[in-house]
């Protein structure tokens, strides 16, 4: 009787120890033996996924080199993206970083590089706000050195994507425009009216506008309209006069005056006017060489 009830409890002993055991993990020469109930799963400490579940959830920032992009079009502009822990805010040093730009509404990768850094350079040539737009994503891998587990896989982390805007300026440097016209006046003598145009791509203040009236050695020239100008210099031989002002950005500036001078015709590409500078102090902003008027 003793011995049949020695037997039961060994039996119940024997059956509690592997009920214990059955869905436990056990961990042996690096490598992991993780029962579901299911199935089994072999792997090393170090594979992805496995030894370290947190690692899941970690992801660099995908910094850009700017958060909008301001360029002219035809214009080469380059874009880039630096992988950066969102701990240290160190530059990650493994994995890849892509470059990915939407083109008829499906992101297409158009650069790669390995961490930290992946730039992208084109030449834009559609005109409006957000006229392109880009994302760049991670992978721990494919780099010269992978991440092993350290981050996640392929993941977009920037968010909203980054515009480029592309804009057709009125100029790309300050520019002198010209105008002459001519009108007889009998006896050889014609009245020149001169018009200058002058366009900034910025806006400007203290602008100065100088130059001769008249190409030098034309005697007798006289001035009938001095238009948005003042004489600065007269003699018998040239009149300087000059323009003052500040300039809107995009928003051109006329220049005008006239005068009277002996003119032979047909003359050919003869001088009317002396050199003209646009300057802010000792800074110029631009020139312009002596207009030329011919009759034919």
């Amino acid at each position: 009787m003793k011995t049949m009830q020695l037997s039961i409890i060994a039996l119940v002993f024997l059956s509690l120890f592997y009920s214990c055991t059955k869905d436990s993990s056990v961990t042996a020469n690096n490598i992991i033996i993780a029962s579901t109930g299911k199935n089994t799963v072999l792997g090393k400490n170090s594979d992805v996924g496995i030894a370290n579940e947190s690692s899941k959830e970690k992801k660099p920032l995908l910094i850009p080199s700017d958060d909008n992009y301001e360029v002219n079009v035809n214009t080469p502009v380059t874009v880039s993206f630096t992988a950066t822990d969102g701990e240290s805010l160190a530059p990650v040093t493994c994995g890849r970083v892509f470059i990915y730009q939407l083109k008829n509404d499906v992101w297409v990768e158009v650069a790669s590089n390995d961490a930290a850094t992946a730039t992208y350079t084109f030449t834009p040539t559609i005109v409006g706000e957000c006229a392109y737009k880009f994302k760049a994503a991670f992978a721990p891998g494919g780099g010269t050195l992978n991440c092993r587990g350290s981050y996640a896989g392929v993941d977009f982390t920037t968010q909203p994507e980054i515009c480029v805007n592309v804009t057709s300026p009125c100029v790309t440097e300050f520019t002198i425009g010209e105008n002459v016209v001519a009108q007889p006046m009998g006896n050889g003598i014609y009245e020149f009216t001169i018009t200058y145009t002058l366009t900034s791509p910025t806006a400007v203040t203290g602008v100065k506008f100088q130059g001769g009236a008249t190409a030098g050695g034309n005697t007798g020239h006289q001035i009938t309209d001095l238009g948005n100008t003042v004489v600065v210099n007269a003699n018998n031989n040239n009149t300087v006069v000059k323009w003052e002002g500040n300039l809107e950005a995009c928003t051109p500036q006329t220049v005008y005056f006239k005068y009277t001078r002996n003119f032979s015709c047909p003359s050919t590409n003869a001088a009317v006017t002396g050199n003209w500078k646009a300057s802010i102090g000792e800074v110029v902003l631009g020139e312009i060489a002596p207009l030329t008027y011919s009759c034919n």
